[in-house]
Protein backbone atom coordinates (compact mmCIF):
# COMPACT_ATOMS: atom_id res chain seq x y z
CA UNK A 1 0.00 0.00 0.00
CA UNK A 2 2.63 2.30 0.98
CA UNK A 3 4.27 1.78 -2.41
CA UNK A 4 0.73 2.77 -4.37
CA UNK A 5 0.83 5.71 -2.27
CA UNK A 6 3.33 7.71 -3.54
CA UNK A 7 6.70 8.96 -1.78
CA UNK A 8 5.13 12.75 -1.63
CA UNK A 9 1.85 11.78 -0.54
CA UNK A 10 3.65 9.17 1.90
CA UNK A 11 6.06 12.27 3.16
CA UNK A 12 2.94 14.68 3.64
CA UNK A 13 1.11 11.87 6.03
CA UNK A 14 4.11 11.25 8.03
CA UNK A 15 4.90 14.45 8.57
CA UNK A 16 1.68 15.73 9.26
CA UNK A 17 1.24 12.87 12.10
CA UNK A 18 5.10 12.75 13.53
CA UNK A 19 6.30 14.82 16.04
CA UNK A 20 9.35 14.85 14.24
CA UNK A 21 8.85 16.21 11.51
CA UNK A 22 12.58 16.83 9.54
CA UNK A 23 13.00 13.13 9.97
CA UNK A 24 9.52 12.07 8.18
CA UNK A 25 11.22 12.76 4.24
CA UNK A 26 13.90 10.27 5.20
CA UNK A 27 11.25 7.32 6.90
CA UNK A 28 9.38 7.92 4.24
CA UNK A 29 11.77 6.25 1.97
CA UNK A 30 12.97 3.93 4.11
CA UNK A 31 9.16 2.66 4.18
CA UNK A 32 8.74 3.08 0.14
CA UNK A 33 11.72 1.20 -0.50
CA UNK A 34 10.25 -1.75 1.78
CA UNK A 35 6.77 -1.56 0.69
CA UNK A 36 7.66 -1.83 -2.50
CA UNK A 37 10.02 -5.12 -2.00
CA UNK A 38 7.33 -6.62 0.16
CA UNK A 39 4.65 -8.68 -0.37
CA UNK A 40 1.68 -6.23 0.91
CA UNK A 41 -1.76 -7.76 1.29
CA UNK A 42 -2.02 -9.71 -1.20
CA UNK A 43 -1.20 -12.82 0.49
CA UNK A 44 -2.82 -11.98 3.84
CA UNK A 45 -5.36 -13.89 5.22
CA UNK A 46 -9.17 -12.49 4.83
CA UNK A 47 -9.40 -12.20 8.81
CA UNK A 48 -5.85 -10.08 8.80
CA UNK A 49 -7.29 -7.59 6.46
CA UNK A 50 -10.37 -7.56 8.52
CA UNK A 51 -8.59 -7.13 12.06
CA UNK A 52 -6.33 -4.19 10.68
CA UNK A 53 -9.24 -2.62 9.23
CA UNK A 54 -11.00 -3.03 12.98
CA UNK A 55 -7.93 -1.45 14.56
CA UNK A 56 -7.80 1.23 12.15
CA UNK A 57 -11.37 2.02 12.88
CA UNK A 58 -10.49 2.04 16.36
CA UNK A 59 -7.43 4.70 16.14
CA UNK A 60 -10.07 6.79 14.03
CA UNK A 61 -12.60 6.61 16.91
CA UNK A 62 -10.17 7.34 19.79
CA UNK A 63 -8.46 10.25 17.75
CA UNK A 64 -12.13 11.95 17.25
CA UNK A 65 -12.68 11.30 21.27
CA UNK A 66 -9.56 13.05 22.13
CA UNK A 67 -10.54 15.64 19.31
CA UNK A 68 -13.94 16.33 21.48
CA UNK A 69 -11.92 16.19 24.54
CA UNK A 70 -10.05 18.64 23.83
CA UNK A 71 -12.84 20.87 22.66
CA UNK A 72 -14.63 20.33 26.09
CA UNK A 73 -11.51 21.53 27.98
CA UNK A 74 -11.31 24.40 26.12
CA UNK A 75 -14.48 25.48 26.99
CA UNK A 76 -13.47 24.87 30.40
CA UNK A 77 -10.18 26.40 30.56
CA UNK A 78 -12.64 29.95 29.14
CA UNK A 79 -14.13 30.04 32.51
CA UNK A 80 -10.53 29.84 34.51
CA UNK A 81 -8.93 33.10 35.55
CA UNK A 82 -5.21 33.39 33.80
CA UNK A 83 -6.08 30.55 31.42
CA UNK A 84 -6.19 32.78 28.37
CA UNK A 85 -2.68 34.54 29.72
CA UNK A 86 -1.17 31.38 29.56
CA UNK A 87 -2.70 30.32 26.32
CA UNK A 88 -1.28 33.14 25.15
CA UNK A 89 2.01 32.43 25.59
CA UNK A 90 3.65 30.54 21.78
CA UNK A 91 3.77 26.76 22.20
CA UNK A 92 1.37 26.83 25.06
CA UNK A 93 -1.88 24.52 23.79
CA UNK A 94 -4.73 23.24 25.83
CA UNK A 95 -3.50 20.35 27.29
CA UNK A 96 -0.72 21.86 28.77
CA UNK A 97 -2.47 25.12 30.33
CA UNK A 98 -4.78 22.70 31.50
CA UNK A 99 -2.15 20.02 33.38
CA UNK A 100 0.09 23.70 34.78
CA UNK A 101 -3.44 25.07 36.01
CA UNK A 102 -4.45 21.54 37.49
CA UNK A 103 -0.95 20.89 39.25
CA UNK A 104 -0.43 24.64 40.45
CA UNK A 105 -3.81 26.01 41.23
CA UNK A 106 -4.72 29.72 41.59
CA UNK A 107 -1.13 31.52 40.45
CA UNK A 108 -1.73 34.31 42.64
CA UNK A 109 -0.94 32.33 45.47
CA UNK A 110 2.87 32.56 44.34
CA UNK A 111 4.27 36.61 44.60
CA UNK A 112 6.67 35.98 42.24
CA UNK A 113 7.54 33.16 39.23
CA UNK A 114 10.58 31.84 41.44
CA UNK A 115 8.30 30.52 43.69
CA UNK A 116 6.14 28.47 41.09
CA UNK A 117 9.62 26.90 39.30
CA UNK A 118 10.68 26.00 43.03
CA UNK A 119 6.96 24.67 43.53
CA UNK A 120 7.29 22.25 40.32
CA UNK A 121 10.64 21.27 41.01
CA UNK A 122 12.03 22.90 38.40
CA UNK A 123 14.96 24.32 39.95
CA UNK A 124 18.02 23.00 40.02
CA UNK A 125 19.95 25.56 43.31
CA UNK A 126 19.77 24.12 46.96
CA UNK A 127 18.06 26.00 49.53
CA UNK A 128 19.10 25.28 52.94
CA UNK A 129 19.92 26.98 56.21
CA UNK A 130 23.71 25.49 56.01
CA UNK A 131 22.49 24.12 59.35
CA UNK A 132 22.72 20.15 59.97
Amino acid sequence: MAARFGISRLTGLMAKSSRRREAAAKKAAELYQAAKGSVGLKQTWIADRSRLKMYLEEVKHSEKQLKDIEKQMKRLLEEVPYAKSILSIHGVGVLSCAVLLGELGDPSNFNNPKQIIKYTGYDPQENDSGKA
